[in-house]
């Protein structure tokens, strides 16, 4: 296998792609964490190399995936390799079209499939390729594909779409979790993020929230922002028995979203949980965490119809039986699903579970951490797996993500790695404001003000940015300036005087904070300026100054204390934070 990618594959990669190759339509199954994706980079790149493919066709279930691998192959060094989806414009997806490899959904390929040279695809790489059945847009595309080199991958087949994944891909070959060249790579427990579109008609509801808050006054957001929370975490039907009760909420939104909430579907993260139960067929049990009791119930009633055995624990007021009842019944292996919500969860030892589904994505991080805390246990050898479901371009995305970082924060092993979360954040509100930030620095009041939120939430994302290092700030007149980090050129350019320390005189201790400790560097103005650029090759996280400010008139000093808290990985970045310090430090000191 001649082609040097810039990844060395381990031992069981290689022998994967080599097999596929051989067998040229095959299915390799291997667990979640081994590398699936390498596996298919290495099988593509050869292909293209030995000349017998033209062009190769990667399938992705989701847009975010498809930017995650789009990134990875380019990583490889497989720079010919595009992604397409439905975010793009189409001038953008009829030129990313003419690559060698093109990362796509099937959905997108489906709606492009006039511009989609589909004839010049003599390979096609099925990732997730369980869901190659039925009805989905992966089994209609794979109808429509001639491609004679097929390779499927995924970390489980259930048994009941084998034969017909077999039809459009060929033979399955498995690799062992248990495999010692294997089992080192494979977690305890492995996440996943399963999406959860609104149709057409709850993303008008949604834009008519929106719409309201952009216009409501200030002591009027917070409650309407709380509506937008419950009808994307939980579903129609939350938001709908809150409106009947009555009360500010109804008041402030009025009839007419109670209408039109009638006309939608009470729960749109129920296909998402169908989809996950059937993904992970032959589970021995799981638990589904909800916050709304409504909702559970409706939830267990589907499960029932989908003859999946299930309990619903909730809070005193709506049990039927004792806790100790339903822990009973729960431990019972004929029941295969715990419905719980926040309040059934207090307190109650719950079984371990090989699957946790979290529907409700909680806006605090404290719950997350002690849910996932209790439930990850580490006891026998079965793999297990957390699914999180998702309203993607909406709030439920931040609520996930902003737990997802206070947990690992905190030291909590969540399953999902820190790629996938970039991902996950290009489908969040969050990216709205690294948007807007990307066209000119702003203050944290002009972002919230922009885009109808309080100071808090607002400082809550940019916190999250500056911290995952998608955005920076600089100290102006203004306060802090965010924008985001490919967006340096616009801070020098607009307000270029303060990156321009006027006196030379003035000292500044400054202290680096990196993954091996703490540093401290000293000097003037330039002398820290060349410093700091020097240190990033430490991989430094935050910077502190303690700048003593030269006063002429008095001939005194004046301490200035200023912290940049996101990492500064650029000779640039760290020369401007310099100046800046400086500068800023003489403003706040000396009033000029």
């Amino acid at each position: 296998m001649p082609r040097t990618l810039k990844q060395k594959p381990r031992p069981y990669q290689r022998e994967a792609a080599e097999y596929a190759l051989k067998k040229k339509r095959c299915i390799c199954v291997l667990p979640t964490g081994t590398g699936k994706t390498l596996i298919g980079a290495l099988w593509a790149s050869t292909l293209l190399e030995r000349g017998v493919a033209r062009r190769v066709l990667v399938l992705e279930p989701t847009r975010y995936l498809v930017g995650q691998v789009a990134a990875y192959y380019r990583r490889l060094g497989l720079e010919d390799a595009a992604p397409v989806h439905g975010g793009m414009p189409p001038e953008q997806r009829r030129k990313a079209w003419r690559a060698r490899i093109v990362i796509a959904t099937p959905e997108v390929v489906l709606a492009d499939i006039e511009e989609a040279p589909l004839h010049e695809v003599d390979a096609v790489v099925v990732d997730e390729c369980h869901h190659t059945t039925g009805k989905d847009a992966y089994a209609k595309l794979m109808e429509l594909v001639k491609a004679e080199y097929r390779l499927g991958l995924t970390a489980y087949l259930p048994p009941s779409r084998v034969a017909e994944v077999k039809r459009f891909l060929g033979h399955v070959k498995s690799w062992s979790w248990s495999d010692p060249r294997i089992k080192k790579y494979v977690p305890e427990w492995i996440g996943e993020v399963y999406e959860a579109e609104l149709n057409d008609e709850e993303k008008r509801l949604l834009s008519m929230l929106e719409e309201k808050l952009r216009t409501a006054d200030r002591r009027h957001r917070s409650l309407i922002k709380l509506a937008e929370r419950f009808f994307v975490r939980d579903g129609a039907l939350a938001l709908k028995e809150t409106l009947e009760k009555g009360g500010k909420m109804y008041s402030v939104l009025d009839g007419e979203v109670l209408r039109l909430l009638s006309r939608l579907r009470p729960a749109h993260k129920l296909p998402a949980l169908e989809r996950v139960l059937s993904d992970h067929e032959g589970f021995s049990k799981a638990i589904i965490f909800i916050d709304r009791v409504s909702l559970a119930y409706l939830v267990a009633k589907r499960l029932k119809e989908l003859d999946v055995e299930n309990i619903v624990l909730c809070g005193k007021s709506r049990r039927e039986k004792s806790v100790e009842e339903l822990v009973a019944a729960a431990r019972s292996p004929h029941v295969k699903a715990i419905v719980a919500t926040s309040a059934g969860e207090e307190g109650v030892d719950l079984p371990t579970a090989d699957l946790l589904v979290i529907w409700s994505n909680v806006a605090s991080p404290l719950r997350f951490i002690q849910r996932h805390g209790r439930l990850l246990r580490k006891q026998g050898s079965k793999l297990k797996f957390v699914a999180y479901i998702v309203t993607p371009d909406t709030p439920d995305m931040d609520s996930l993500i902003d737990a997802l970082y206070m947990a690992k924060r905190a030291g909590v092993d969540v399953p999902l790695d820190d790629e996938a979360v970039k991902q996950l954040l290009k489908r969040s509100v969050k990216a709205r404001i690294l948007e807007l930030i990307s066209s000119r620095p702003l203050p944290l009041e002009w972002v919230a003000e922009l885009l109808s939120m309080s100071y808090t939430e607002a400082r809550r994302h940019l916190n999250y940015l500056t911290r995952s290092g998608e955005a920076v700030y600089f100290y102006t007149h203004l306060g802090r300036l965010y924008l985001a980090r490919g967006a340096l050129h616009l801070a020098e350019e607009e307000y270029e005087e303060w990156f321009k320390p006027r006196i030379k005189e003035s000292r500044a201790d400054v202290y680096l904070y990196h993954p091996g400790g703490r540093r401290h560097i000293g000097g003037g103005p330039g002398e820290v300026a060349e410093r700091l650029a020097k240190a990033v090759a430490h991989g430094l996280e935050a910077v502190k100054f303690a700048v003593q400010v030269f006063d002429p008139e008095t001939r005194s000093y004046h301490l200035v204390n200023l912290t940049y808290s996101f990492p500064v990985d650029s000779p640039r970045l760290a020369r401007l934070i310099a100046m800046n310090a400086f500068r800023y430090a003489e403003y706040v000191a000396l009033g000029r």
